[in-house]
């Protein structure tokens, strides 16, 4: 790779951080937007569905109630604090996975969207209904447009511009390397 090459490379890296950047945003604006509205969504569900709500008096369903929205805005600014960070979506990994089509792959996205499920799961618990009684909660991407963005496009494209940057960038470490060890070289055998 000579110098232009080198520099245009750096140039498409750049465009491709800004990209990611981007689409990190967007995605954790749908994040933010979308997971109180899932856990609100997912203790009605509860609610509804289990036989233990016949036992509670309109004052323990207002305290769930009202539990839910508290823990329904705490989902969202835990998940706005954990994601915003354009340096928790980054990519350690050797190579970016085949699979585009989630989040799970990522280690710290896919435990700070565990989250939202582990809050809904402990504010139910709290409420009477166990995990046994309910079945396990996990939050789960929208499939449908929210805030303007559709959630699965946004995740396939973060993957898909990832692995180019992520592959553009190893390539320029190692011309870099080779470059230092070649300029080794030549000193090695000058002196």
């Amino acid at each position: 790779m000579d110098a232009a090459e080198a520099e245009e490379a750096r140039q498409t890296l750049a465009q491709l951080e800004d990209r990611l950047r981007r689409n990190v945003n967007d995605m954790v604006k749908v994040l933010v937007a979308d997971a109180p509205v899932f856990a609100k969504r997912a203790v009605r569900r509860v609610f509804e569905r289990s036989a233990v709500s016949d036992g509670l008096d309109d004052a323990a369903l207002k305290a769930l109630k009202d539990g839910t929205d508290a823990m329904a805005s705490a989902v969202a600014a835990q998940l706005g604090e954990r994601l915003s960070p354009f340096e928790a979506w980054a990519w350690t990994g050797a190579d970016v996975p085949a699979s585009r089509d989630s989040l799970d792959a990522h280690p710290t996205v896919s435990e700070a969207l565990a989250a939202v499920g582990q809050a809904i799961g402990a504010l139910l618990d709290e409420h009477g209904y166990t995990e046994a009684e309910r079945g396990p909660i996990a939050y789960q991407l929208p499939a449908y447009f929210v805030a303007g963005q559709f959630m699965q496009s946004l995740v396939a494209d973060y993957w898909r511009v990832l692995a180019d940057h992520h592959e553009l960038d190893k390539r320029l470490r190692e011309e870099a390397l080779s470059t230092e060890r070649t300029s080794r070289r030549s000193r090695w055998d000058s002196v």
